[in-house]
């Protein structure tokens, strides 16, 4: 009986390195004839939901099983030079998630007796070039090259990103202009990434990143942002490549001024981001919003005062109907004051689409993400999310938004801007029409989880259950993370409304049972499952 004694070696996204993980005592392993086995103490547990594996030459193998406290994995032959199994370990508490690489010499007997040195993993990268899920990685090859980072935070159910990933990036003008900085990309529907998420205060998607090799941020944008605009953040990027820490110690010049400001603002840190505006000689367009941002964080009186000037200063510009709404919302229900600003709204978008060049006026101070090239159909949703709200002339807004979004020939072709149609369809109550959508959409793409996931929602809509069952229990095969989750709640739906009280309380049970269930960003979902189980 042999035994192969190993190493573990951090791979904790988002901290930095150290001689050994937190759960590094807590894990053991052995291999024996050919059979690899990880055990893990109480108080720990595998994440089944990882990609656990065996990585031997140009073979994978996944766990032959898989248990709370006890993970095999079956290899009958030889480990070849640089083998190494990758597993995934949460604390009980769900307080961390750790990766272990734990890399194999050889059965030989003198490789028994010795501790195997680290060695890099294997480095997977996506069709145009970047990384994938590999943070500690990404940094190692930028610290050697001397290179920047450019990190893209993204989900796979994101418009924004859809757009980026079939415009942008498969670009050859974007691979020229990305050559210099090592790519990377971050899953935010991967529960093992929720540590560099949090580091890095990433709360919506798509977040872009560029980050000096020691992984201090640089700068930050948002949305899809058409390719010339790319071009200019990554110029100003490369005049100046130096962290905010850096950027704040040299003199303020004006230059350096109308560069740190927008590191602040889209940094989040509004305060400091005004404190350099108000020294510039002239004001750039994103003051106002700083004022807003920077007062939602004060008291209620002050937001709602700041909102009250930011529209009288600016009261026809297409973001204005942001800030309607934003106050809409802080404002008591009974205030006849929503009502105004609702009718407002509703006036604003007509006058728009009926005169393109008032609305090319209206665009001017705003940032249209990936709504660029879908002006009218942006208006259209900003006033109907008002009307939703205020419960005024709703449908008729929504009526306007269907039309506009038909107009635009939005489908297929379009992804990133078909799922918010689609979405405008099923908010709108069209479920015919989103059924019509989504199943395009499922054409190109019929092995998507998240499409599935939308088809069965539509289907739970138009009580065609048994269909939705199909579909919902492919949907749940084919997604992982926090998204996997997110079908439980319409597929149980489906169970509930086929009858299958059985299989909808199993389903419950599941996933209310799972560790994942216990993370912070999962607290408002876990409710919602638990109310759904009170239902049977």
């Amino acid at each position: 009986m042999r035994y192969l004694v190993v190493c573990f070696v951090m791979s904790l996204l988002g901290l930095s390195a150290s001689s050994q993980t937190r759960s590094a005592k807590a894990l053991t392993t052995q291999i024996r004839n050919g059979v690899f086995t990880a055990e893990l103490s109480q108080g720990y547990h595998f994440n089944e939901k990882a990609p656990n594996g065996l990585q031997a030459g140009d073979q994978w193998s996944p766990p032959s099983s898989i248990e709370k406290n006890k993970l095999v994995i079956t290899h009958p032959s030889q480990w070849p030079k640089g083998s190494f199994a990758q597993i995934y370990v949460c604390d009980d508490a769900v307080t961390f998630c750790e990766t272990h690489k734990i890399f194999m010499n050889g059965p030989s007997s003198d490789s028994l007796k010795k501790k195997v040195a680290p060695k890099s993993l294997t480095l997977k990268k996506d069709k145009h070039g970047f990384l994938v899920d590999q943070f500690e990685e990404a940094l190692k090859i930028a610290t050697k090259n001397q290179k920047l980072l450019f990190v893209d935070f993204n989900a796979r159910w994101c418009p924004s990103c859809l757009r980026l990933e079939n415009e942008i990036f498969s670009s050859k003008k974007f691979a020229h202009l990305a050559r210099n900085f090592v790519l990377l990309k971050i899953d935010g529907d991967v529960f093992t990434n929720s540590a560099i998420l949090e580091k890095y205060s990433v709360s919506g998607y798509p977040t872009l990143m560029f980050l000096t090799s020691d992984g201090q941020e640089i700068f930050r944008f948002y949305d899809y942002q058409p390719l010339e605009t790319i071009e200019k953040i990554i110029r100003e990027v490369n005049q100046y490549p130096l962290s905010i820490t850096q950027l704040e110690a040299l003199p303020r010049t004006e230059e350096i001024k109308a560069t740190l400001w927008k590191r602040y603002f889209y940094a989040d840190q509004f305060a400091k981001a005004l404190e350099v505006m108000k020294t510039m000689k002239e004001k750039p367009n994103e003051f106002l919003s700083a004022q807003v941002q920077q007062a939602k964080t004060e008291e209620k009186s002050n937001y709602i005062q700041t909102l009250k000037e930011a529209l009288a200063l600016e009261p026809d510009s297409t973001r204005s109907l942001n800030w309607r709404m934003s106050l809409i919302e802080s404002l008591d229900e009974n205030d006849e004051s929503r009502k105004v600003l609702a009718q407002e709204s509703f006036t604003l978008t007509k006058k728009w689409l009926s005169d393109p060049t008032t609305l090319n006026k209206a665009l001017a101070t705003d940032s249209l993400g990936e709504y660029t090239g879908f002006e009218r159909f942006y208006v259209t949703l900003l006033n109907a999310e008002i009307a939703e709200t205020t419960k005024i002339e709703s449908e008729a807004a929504w009526a306007l938004v269907i039309q506009e979004g038909e107009k635009a020939n939005i489908g297929p072709s379009h992804p990133g801007a078909a799922l918010r149609f689609l979405s405008a369809l099923i908010q709108s109550k069209d479920f015919k029409k989103s059924l019509v959508l989504v199943n395009q959409l499922l054409k190109k793409s019929p092995e998507s989880g998240d499409l599935q996931r939308r088809k069965l929602r539509v289907l739970v809509e138009l009580k065609n259950y048994e269909e939705a069952i199909v579909i919902g229990e492919k949907a749940l095969k084919n997604s992982y993370g926090s998204n996997e989750f997110f079908v439980v709640e319409p597929l149980f739906k489906a169970y509930k409304g086929a009858h299958k009280k059985e299989k909808a309380k199993s389903l419950l049970d599941t996933y209310l049972t799972r560790n994942e269930i216990n993370f912070e960003k999962m607290r408002t979902f876990k409710k919602k499952l638990e109310a759904l189980k009170s239902e049977i």
